[in-house]
């Protein structure tokens, strides 16, 4: 299948809609589990007191950079998905025409 139309082709809108419901479910789906991860250890640190504070907090720094490294490989891997998808449609590679983005 190649490409014939434009950045507004019907097959290319689809399919970013779908990878921004794709992208809106993972960042709250992520934002729910990292939020409760937090909220848990911060409760078992300076609620229940079960860690010394002082040792507590490189928990939840340790919590916190893993939901970074977490979220920014699931970005690139949702990035890479989302090229190769737009490859496959034989959408030629870089910015639309057009995008506010494109620097050229």
């Amino acid at each position: 299948m190649t490409f014939d139309g434009g950045w507004d082709d019907p097959r290319v809108v689809a399919l970013r809609d779908e990878q921004r419901r794709r992208q809106t479910r993972f960042f709250l789906v992520f934002a729910l589990i990292e939020g409760l991860a937090l909220l848990a250890a911060t409760v078992l640190v300076y609620g229940f007191e079960l860690v010394d504070p002082e040792q507590g907090i490189w928990i939840l720094i340790a919590i916190a950079v893993a939901g970074g490294i977490v979220l920014s490989s699931s970005l690139l891997s949702m990035m890479r998905r989302h090229t190769q998808e737009l490859r496959d449609l034989g959408v030629p590679p870089g910015p639309a025409p057009g995008d506010p983005n494109n620097a050229g």
